[in-house]
């Protein structure tokens, strides 16, 4: 899932040799700022439209999240692969979409999600607004869900070298709360993960010496993954 800049096919040319040495399918959807505008088309999921204190909500079919699913399912179908499951990574405002697609697609079919550098995060605190936290969501998921998204299998990921407040980095009060950078905000929401689950199977992964590079930290979630063999 790429950044903000929505550079695909850029997140495809960090994935692809690693992806033939490996025997797995690359595939990175494009959503264009058209069709899928920010922050709410796409790195909250599209499960809204209009502004984040005053919106609309979406049907599910119009979810950018269920683009996802139904890319995976077209995907095997069109180049036969037999995987009944996919690993899902996103940097900066991909690895907002993943985190968030955590939560509100519980009957997802991922097997290992990483989100690397997101800007900030959806806190699963019923005392915060959305979409800084879980109240006051234009969708409402069930206890029950964000149970199953705390118990998940998913790994933040920050670079050590990502501690810039650049004029990317959302700055609102709300934003800083959850640190000044996106390394300690990284922290901050793995803490908050543990202390609202202490069985949560999340991880958090440090990245040395790589600032806000998706390149760089695919070759981190590269690194995860063939550990994992």
């Amino acid at each position: 899932m790429a950044g903000r800049q929505r550079n695909a096919d850029e997140y495809l040319d960090s994935w692809v040799e690693w992806g033939a040495k490996n025997n797995y399918l690359v595939l990175s959807p494009q959503f264009d700022e058209e069709n899928w505008p920010e922050p709410l088309g796409y790195n909250f999921g599209n499960i809204a439209s209009g502004k984040e204190a005053k919106n609309t909500p979406n049907p599910r079919a119009k979810w950018s999240f269920t683009v996802v699913e139904q890319l995976f399912e077209n995907a095997k179908q069109k180049f036969s692969v037999k995987a009944d499951k996919y690993v899902l990574f996103g940097h900066s405002a991909g690895g907002q979409f993943v985190h968030r697609f955590m939560l509100f697609m519980p009957d997802n079919k991922v097997s290992l999600a990483i989100a690397a550098n997101p800007g900030f995060y959806t806190l699963p605190d019923t005392e915060i607004d959305f979409p800084y936290g879980l109240k006051n969501m234009p969708v409402s998921v069930s206890q029950k869900d964000v149970k199953r998204w705390t118990g998940g299998r998913l790994i933040l990921m920050r670079g050590t070298a990502d501690t810039q407040r650049t004029e990317n980095l959302r700055q609102t009060p709300e934003a800083d709360a959850q640190g000044k950078n996106r390394f300690e905000r990284a922290g901050f929401m793995f803490v908050q993960v543990k202390r609202a689950d202490p069985s949560s199977k999340w991880l958090l992964f440090d990245v040395p010496g790589v600032a806000h590079d998706q390149k760089g930290m695919a070759l981190g979630a590269q690194r995860v993954l063939d550990s994992m063999k």
